[in-house]
C-alpha cells in the first residue's frame, strides 16, 4: 500500500528488520520444539521469546512511525487501524503473561498515538486519545484476563489432586495402603485381557499371612 508513495529504500529497509526478526523469533521456536523443555526447564525460555518478541513489536511500532506518509491521512488512518488490529490480536495470545501483553501493545501504539499527538489535527488528537484509552481498556481486561486463567489453571491442578486421592482411596485400604479387592479386579481384569492378546500365560499367588494385624 505504502510502495507508491513513500521512498523505496526506506521501506525495503524497514521490511528486512522485521523479516530478520521473524526469522530470529522462528529459529527460537524451531530450538524449542527440537529440546521441548519441561518443568522448570520451561522458565529459561520466557526471556528470548519476550525480548526477541518486545524487539519485533518495535520494529512495527517505531518503524510504522518511520514509513507513515506525512501527506495522506486516509493512509495513515488505514495503517493505524492495521496496528490496532494487530494489539487486539495480542490480547487473545500474550493474556496469560500481563508484563508481556502490556510491552508488546505499547510498543506498537505508544509510537504511533505519539506522533498523531504532536501532528496537532483534530483527526489525530481524537485517534491519539483513542489509542490510549485503548491501552487503558487493555489493562484493565489484562487483570481480568490473567486472574481468571490463574484460578482455572489452579482449579484445575486441584480437581486432578482431588480425582487422584479420590482414585486412591477407591483401590486401596486405608490402614496398610495395599490394593483392595476392587483393585485386584480391576487390575486382574486388565492383565487378562492382555495375556489373551498376546497368547501368554499368567500365574497368581495366593498368600495367608496369619496374625496379620500383629
Amino acid at each position: 500500500m505504502l510502495w507508491p508513495v513513500q521512498d523505496k529504500y526506506i521501506l525495503l529497509a524497514w521490511f528486512s528488520a522485521l523479516l530478520l526478526s521473524s526469522l530470529v523469533r522462528f529459529g527460537l521456536f524451531v530450538r524449542y520444539w527440537k529440546i521441548k523443555p519441561e518443568g522448570e526447564a520451561l522458565l529459561a525460555w520466557e526471556k528470548p521469546y519476550f525480548l526477541t518478541l518486545l524487539a519485533s513489536s518495535l520494529i512495527w511500532g517505531l518503524g510504522v512511525v518511520i514509513i507513515l506518509p506525512r501527506d495522506s491521512e486516509l493512509q495513515q488512518v488505514v495503517i493505524y487501524l492495521f496496528l490496532l488490529g494487530m494489539s487486539g490480536g495480542a490480547i487473545s495470545v500474550y493474556s496469560a503473561h500481563r508484563t508481556m501483553l502490556l510491552a508488546t501493545i505499547g510498543s506498537i501504539l505508544l509510537p504511533i498515538a505519539t506522533w498523531f499527538l504532536f501532528k496537532g489535527t483534530v483527526i489525530s488528537t481524537a485517534l491519539s486519545l483513542g489509542t490510549l484509552l485503548f491501552l487503558v481498556t487493555t489493562i484493565r481486561a489484562g487483570q481480568v484476563l490473567s486472574a481468571t486463567m490463574d484460578r482455572s489453571f489452579r482449579l484445575g491442578y486441584e480437581l486432578e489432586d482431588a480425582r487422584v486421592a479420590a482414585e486412591q482411596r477407591a483401590l486401596k485400604y486405608s490402614l496398610t495402603g495395599l490394593n483392595n479387592r476392587r483393585a485386584f479386579y480391576r487390575h486382574g481384569q486388565a492383565m487378562l485381557e492382555e495375556a489373551g492378546r498376546a497368547s501368554r500365560q499368567l500365574a497368581m499367588i495366593i498368600s495367608d499371612v496369619d496374625y496379620f494385624k500383629n
